[in-house]
């Protein structure tokens, strides 16, 4: 046996063990519901998880229902570590991609950038990752070790576009080969895992996720709405303890910065907002959440319960957790069983109870009310190490003959072939026949079965001496066949079968068969071994079955807690008799297979050798064992809590065999109360906050095969509240364990001990390079992305590490008070008694001049207008965007969250509620807020064309409602004109001018028309002097003054009449444009030529 089929056996036999493979007994896998799965992992964290769900998958559920239902992809930038996914965890090459560091640091040169990265790349990153001679590449973020804890560098890599090919191609590959002779309406599920401490997962923990929905989407817009994103994200307790205090700041100050920005792409949707981004050719353009389901994840237990490996109760925890999900349950008749997706979808409706239920000044309304919490426990009866505690007995009987047959000599080896047949004399005189062979195998099998492969190796090699031996065999047919009368033909052809014997049979039984029956046999035992320890040794026993979230009340280990009963039960199931012969069996079994077990290279043109011992082995301890292998969950109880090895399940119900029932009941009793104080959420809340007041899912599964146990667990666990209803104890194929699962839903972020105290790192440098995503040229800076710990509505304490945030509350109120100023702002809602207030703010659509947004309004010249009537107009006009298309002039964007609950427990409610809520919904959309503070200008100057548009049309009203006074003022004198300054003057006894300087040509020849615009234009105060002044003139005028009214009337009338006939200058009128040529319109231009014409005419009928 060479290396290469030493490994394979090895791995064969490794399928057997309990840690490393599927255990002894394959019968009982779990299947799968009748969906899809795609397990994406990012970064080492990430991987380390996806090796925890597939181990617990390839234990517990069905080998083929994992080819058929389940892919896996693991991403990083250290190329070690993929490499040993590869070598040790049976990963192929085209479940890993590396993300490449050849050219992704000189990507971002700032001499060659690309304009997509440069859009969003830290100006600084080139520099401080090395610039142009990395110095210190173990540092730089940029090599095959990873990413050194950066994120941006992460990023970068994963932007590549050779990159972007392969994650294309892989993933495409992946759902095609799923898909295939799948339903069409088979859902798909793609899982990403991922710690958020690190430099990869942190930095690539927002762009995988969009990419990968992208790629689906390009593939089948239908498929695509058939698919559900969810992530398990490990926050840093749950990735390993960090002794360096610097690192573990890092870890932190990441860790927040990548939740910070998942938590606003987690409310995508509700906000009416889009992901875009260009990755070279390849454009991103996606408005779903980022996850449609998101857990997080710790190393600690709610109430600060710390465990001894927290990342590898993490994993473990996750593992089971993701198994439990997606496994089919039996619900009991009549009902549903529960999906996990029909919860979670429900979300909303229970965040709505959850928020609405609370204060407003506990529960801040704008938050993210989006995430899962876990709580996991077990119990496990290992029916497949107590099947090997007891096969253990069989081999080790085996063992111990094989051990004690001692050495071949040579006179054995002559004995052996002589109780062959294969004398030389017997060769001779059957040599026609040759049965050599035959009679060989036979009688090596013989010996086999009693001495074993170690005795036959050496007697292989002694029968190899001995035929050469002088006088022996081979050596004796060689004299013979050199005799005085020359060469004897027939003793050379016995000669010649001796050396096609040694050849042909010996050296590849010796070398071949028993080598390879002697390394699996070596391997057997320590697998057997191994496993029953598990069970009988202490330490071994404690470190599998007392752990923080699974345990199991069968105790072998002849200790204080030992399970004596059970132990009785198992040693007194084989007598000797049964053991010597079911040891004869196996022995027999390894004979009957030395054809299939050399066979250690696959056949030309396949894949896959025959060799597979395991199966054979597998096969034997499911018939040898099967009074064990049958037994259940709820028979080994029975005997356990009786204390009666004996004892058996009930036939009788409850009410009819009382007693017989009390064993079970008792076991409910102690594993639901066990389960219940395990099941603790994997995450710790801060001071004063309940996942209770969360919505929350209990459910239980315990064995399919039991007949009374789920109804007995049922009604306890109700009974004590550990589930919602006896409709949340399932029935499970997993035929060894019950299970209590907590999925906590509508989770905040700010509830996280965590968030508070990595908060305080964060802000201690929010803008450190390469921190957040988004950094570079386009203006947009993630940093400046709510925070996860909000201000109790901006009037709460804000802590001296929280100044930034509050800074940035303090902006937000400030940008809706200048839209408020500038008409941009609207309330949405009745204004009903006790109502609070909802407000919303219109945005112009970006790249639209001012100029154009009023000629797209198309404003009714004689109308005036509000700012908020404009706004309404303008969000039912379309006008072209950048690239041509039509686009709303204006759109409203309403200041409410998807959580927003506006209701408060407060009686009565505080009265500025709905503007705090207001400014709080302006805070957290940023696409909102960016825009409306790049709207400023653009609405400043739309308000001043408003505001002159409205002065023209205030104009055209009053001049109808004045005219006639105007022509009263001036046929009465009360209105002259200033030849000498060129202005009108008000004759009301103070001179005050009228008018300004007419400065044209054009202006002191059509005088009377400025006169009238100016006489429009006065203040009411002015005006109503006017009208004083008129009513005076009426009261005093005598005939005489009535008379000369009327012909300065005539007059006035008689030079109109000149002046609107004109056809060319009169020097005598001292007129240079005359209004009726047609060089006038070329002086007034055509607008205002018609409007000076029509008052002339208007003044003539009048006058």
């Amino acid at each position: 046996m060479n290396d290469t089929h030493k490994k394979r056996v090895k791995d064969n036999l490794l399928t057997l063990d309990y840690l490393e493979g599927t255990g002894v007994i394959s019968i009982h896998k779990r299947k799968l519901v009748e969906e899809l799965f795609i397990f994406i992992s990012s970064g080492g964290n990430g991987h380390k998880s996806l090796c925890a769900v597939r181990k617990e998958l390839e234990w517990r559920v069905a080998l083929q229902e994992l080819k058929d239902k389940v892919r896996f992809l693991a991403v990083d930038a250290a190329y070690k570590e993929l490499d040993e996914l590869l070598e040790k965890y049976g990963f192929d090459s085209t479940e890993v991609l590396k993300l490449p560091f050849e050219g992704a640091h000189e990507s971002i040169n700032p001499d060659t950038i690309s304009p997509q990265m440069k859009e969003w790349v830290d100006p600084e990153l080139y520099e401080v990752t090395g610039g142009k001679a990395i110095t210190m590449s173990s540092q730089s973020g940029f090599d095959s070790s990873g990413t050194a804890a950066w994120r941006q560098p992460g990023r970068v890599r994963l932007s590549q576009p050779n990159t972007i090919a392969v994650l294309t191609t892989a993933l495409t590959n992946a759902i095609n080969s799923l898909l295939k002779g799948k339903p069409a309406g088979m859902r798909l599920n793609i899982i990403f895992l991922g710690g958020l401490a690190g430099g990869t997962s942190g930095g690539t923990m927002v762009d995988l996720p969009f990419l990968t929905r992208q790629i689906v989407r390009n593939i089948s817009v239908a498929r695509y709405k058939n698919t559900g994103v969810s992530a398990y994200l490990m926050l840093p307790s749950a990735c390993g303890s960090e002794p360096d205090p610097v690192r573990k700041e890092k870890g932190n100050r990441n860790a927040y910065a990548a939740l910070k920005e998942i938590d606003y792409f987690m409310g995508l949707q509700s906000r009416g907002e889009v992901f875009r981004q260009q990755y070279g050719t390849f454009n991103v353009e996606i408005s779903e959440n980022i996850f449609d389901f998101c857990t997080l994840v710790e190393g600690v237990a709610d109430g600060g319960v710390f465990f001894g490996d927290p990342a590898d109760t993490a994993r473990k925890v996750v593992a089971n957790s993701i198994l439990n999900m997606i496994c089919t349950t039996e619900a009991k008749a009549g009902k549903e069983p529960f999906m996990v997706d029909s919860f979670l979808s429900n979300r909303t409706a229970i965040s709505g109870v959850a928020v609405s239920r609370q204060s407003h000044r506990v529960f801040p309304r704008d938050a993210n009310y989006c995430y899962n919490v876990i709580g996991y426990s077990s119990c496990v009866v290992p029916i497949d190490l107590m099947t090997v505690y007891v096969a253990k007995k069989v081999f080790d009987k085996v063992w111990e003959q094989f051990e004690r047959c001692g050495e071949p000599d040579s006179a054995l080896a002559e004995r052996f072939l002589l109780e062959a047949n294969l004398s030389p004399k017997e060769v001779k005189a059957a040599m026609r026949l040759n049965p050599m062979r035959e009679r060989f195998n036979a009688k090596a099998d013989e010996v086999f079965r009693v001495k074993g492969p170690y005795y036959m190796v050496n007697m292989m090699n002694e029968i190899r001496r001995v035929l050469h031996a002088d006088g022996k065999f081979a050596s004796y047919a060689a004299a013979k066949s050199h005799g005085l009368l020359g060469r004897n033909e027939d003793w050379a052809r016995v000669e010649q079968l001796y050396g096609q014997l040694e050849q042909q049979v010996v050296v590849p039984m010796g070398s071949g068969l028993y080598d390879v029956y002697t390394f699996v046999i070596k391997e057997l035992k320590r697998i057997i071994e191994r496993n029953a320890g598990l069970l009988t040794n202490t330490e071994e026993h404690q470190a599998l079955f007392q752990r923080s979230f699974s345990w199991s009340p069968i105790d072998l280990t002849g200790g204080e807690k030992t399970s004596k009963v059970v132990m009785d039960y198992l040693d007194d199931l084989l007598p000797q008799k049964e053991i010597t012969r079911k040891a004869k069996s196996f022995v027999d079994l390894l004979c009957s297979k030395k054809d299939e077990w050399t066979q250690l290279d696959p056949p030309e043109g396949k894949g896959q050798a025959a060799f597979d011992a395991a199966a054979v082995i597998r096969e034997f301890i499911q018939d040898e064992f099967k009074q064990v292998v049958d037994e259940t969950m709820e028979s080994f109880l029975v005997k356990l809590y009786s204390g009666n090895k004996d004892a058996k399940i009930p036939h009788l119900s409850p009410d009819e065999d009382q007693e017989g029932h009390k064993p079970l009941m008792l076991a409910a009793e102690t594993l639901v109360d066990k389960l219940s104080t395990q099941a603790s959420a994997l995450l710790q809340t801060r001071t004063g906050f309940s996942l209770n007041d969360c919505g929350c899912s209990k459910y239980m599964t315990v064995p399919d095969g039991c007949r009374w146990l789920d109804k007995h667990i049922a009604n306890y666990a109700v009974g004590h509240g550990v589930v919602d209803g006896s409709d949340s104890v399932y029935r499970s194929s997993a035929r060894d364990e019950i299970v209590l699962y907590r999925l906590y839903v509508c989770v905040p972020a700010w509830a996280l001990s965590w968030v508070e105290e990595a908060e305080q790192t964060y802000e201690g440098n929010p803008h450190e390079v390469g921190l957040h995503m988004e950094h570079g040229k386009n203006g947009r800076d993630w940093s400046r992305f709510p925070n996860l710990f909000n201000q109790s509505l901006f009037h709460g304490a804000v802590p001296k590490w929280d100044m930034r945030e509050a800074a940035l509350a303090k902006e937000a109120v400030e940008d809706l008070k200048r839209a408020d100023e500038l008409g941009l702002e609207v309330r949405t809602n009745p204004d009903d008694a006790g109502a609070t207030a909802e407000y919303a703010i219109y945005l112009p659509n970006p790249g639209t001049s001012a100029g154009d947004l009023l000629a797209a309004a198309q404003l009714d010249k004689d109308k005036t207008y509000t700012m908020a009537e404009l706004c309404a107009i303008l969000a039912d006009k379309q006008v072209p965007d950048s690239e041509g298309f039509p686009k709303p002039a204006m759109v409203r964007e309403d200041l409410k969250y998807v959580n927003q609950v506006m209701t408060t427990t407060d009686i009565p409610a505080p009265a500025d509620l709905g503007e705090r809520l207001a400014e709080r919904g302006l805070r957290r959309k940023m696409a909102a807020w960016t825009a409306l503070k790049a709207a400023f200008p653009v609405v400043e100057e739309l308000k001043a064309l408003l505001e002159a548009h409205n002065t023209a049309a205030g104009l055209q009203e009053k001049a109808a409602q004045r005219s006639q006074t105007f022509l009263k003022s001036l046929a009465g004198g009360l209105i002259a004109y200033d030849d000498l300054r060129a202005c009108w003057n008000m004759e009301l006894g103070d001179e005050k001018p009228l008018s300004g300087e007419l400065e044209s040509r054009l202006e002191r020849d059509c005088k009377e028309y400025y006169a009238a615009q100016a006489f429009y234009a006065l203040s009411d105060d002015d005006y109503e002097r006017f009208t004083d002044a008129l009513a005076e003139q009426k009261e005093t005028a005598t005939d005489a003054d009535l008379k000369a009214a009327r012909e300065q009337r005539e007059a006035l009338r008689d030079y109109c009449e000149k002046l609107r006939g004109l056809k060319r200058a009169d020097k005598e009128l001292g007129i240079s444009c005359a209004m009726a040529s047609r060089d006038f319109e070329d002086k007034a231009g055509e607008e205002l030529a018609a409007k000076i014409r029509r008052f002339y005419d208007w003044m003539i009928e009048e006058l």
